[in-house]
């Protein structure tokens, strides 16, 4: 596959280990802009985890879009070849409850085979203990294969758990530093027990030749055949993710293959 990173000591590091860390990456100042920009702009109510695209205000996930595009994509072009933005969000752990998000995979977003897509990651705080380290199953990305997606179960879902957090690698940032990571590494993140939303901007992106993909299942399917459709550049940014994606171009279904992987193969990769 084509290189995403213009410098090849970060590509290759980014191919074994499915992350690569740049420290400094965006300015306090901008970090402190996108913050109050969420916290302005956010519903009332919220708790727990959540990411701005999953709420039913489109006015707010455009605006979020926009913001981090503007403040992530011109930093983002200085590292990586020719990125596309697909999505611009927040991710947010409100303060109490349940807010830690366990291990799991980004949705494929195109094809994998073929091309690479991947997700820019800053936190627009420092990132420890007490706001919920960010962990990953450093190279799992070349162990799974599956496709992921709109109502397609996780293969990582009969993984052994107390396994898979054995071989976790945490990470702790500060305010400003990025994580490119790719999309399907294992990744999760620790419980945010401050008293004050623990933020992060995320900017998902492609290659400039590779094409926009969504895959779906019909809830009621339970066949190894997955749909998939071409979205138009900037659909993602207001499809609701509980629809079907109507109106979209569907290409020839798939086959979901290597999708299970068992206790056994995950202690042979990491032994």
């Amino acid at each position: 596959m084509p290189d995403m990173f213009q410098h090849s000591e970060i590509q290759q590091k980014f191919d074994q280990d499915g992350f690569v860390v740049i420290p400094g990456f965006l300015e306090p100042n901008v970090c402190r802009h996108l913050e109050e920009l969420y916290l302005k702009q956010k519903p009332k109510g919220l708790s727990g985890f959540h990411v701005t695209n999953w709420l039913s205000r489109q006015d707010f996930s455009v605006q979020s879009h926009d913001a981090v595009c503007r403040a992530l994509l011109p930093e983002a072009n200085k590292w990586l070849v020719n990125p596309v933005p697909v999505l611009g969000c927040f991710a947010a752990k409100e303060p109490g409850g349940d807010n830690a998000m366990g291990p799991h995979q980004d949705w494929s977003i195109t094809d994998e085979e073929k091309h690479t897509s991947l997700s820019l990651w800053v936190p627009l705080c420092d990132i420890n203990d007490a706001t919920g380290t960010l962990n990953f199953l450093k190279g799992s990305h070349r162990l799974f294969h599956n496709i992921r997606g709109q109502n397609i179960s996780n293969p990582i879902d009969g993984l052994n758990q107390e396994l898979v957090s054995r071989h976790l690698t945490s990470l702790e940032l500060r305010m400003g530093d990025a994580v490119f990571l790719h999309h399907r590494i294992l990744h999760a993140s620790g419980t945010n027990r401050c008293s004050y939303p623990r933020v992060a901007a995320m900017l998902a992106l492609l290659p400039r030749e590779a094409p926009l993909l969504h895959y779906y299942r019909s809830p009621e399917y339970q066949g190894e055949e997955i749909r998939c459709f071409v979205f138009p550049e900037g659909h993602y940014v207001t499809f609701d993710i509980q629809s079907f994606p109507e109106g979209c171009e569907e290409l020839e279904s798939v086959l979901q293959t290597s999708s299970q992987i068992t206790d056994e193969e995950l202690l042979r990769f990491y032994s």
